[in-house]
């Protein structure tokens, strides 16, 4: 989780360009036509962690600490229905 350790160093535009990595290949996962990885229960945590996004975004382009616990918080959740999955 890099993107941590560089929120840690205050390096907040690095962090923001994994962030927005993470989500668009999360975005992908959930509503492609190829199917999914997750089931039905799972893809529901991964939507509302999708509906995070925005405002994660605007804490790490505004440099604000807070987006520290919130990656935490969206990592840590998305970690669990990752190793739960299929």
């Amino acid at each position: 989780m890099s993107v941590l350790i560089d929120v840690h160093r205050g390096q907040y535009e690095p962090a923001r360009q994994l962030t927005s990595d993470f989500y668009t290949n999360l975005r992908r996962q959930v509503d492609g036509d190829y199917g999914s990885l997750f089931t039905a229960a799972q893809r529901e945590t991964v939507r509302s962690l999708l509906a995070e996004r925005d405002e994660l975004i605007t804490l790490l382009a505004q440099s604000d600490p807070a987006a520290t616990e919130r990656l935490y918080s969206v990592y840590s959740t998305y970690h669990k229905v990752a190793n739960n999955a299929g």
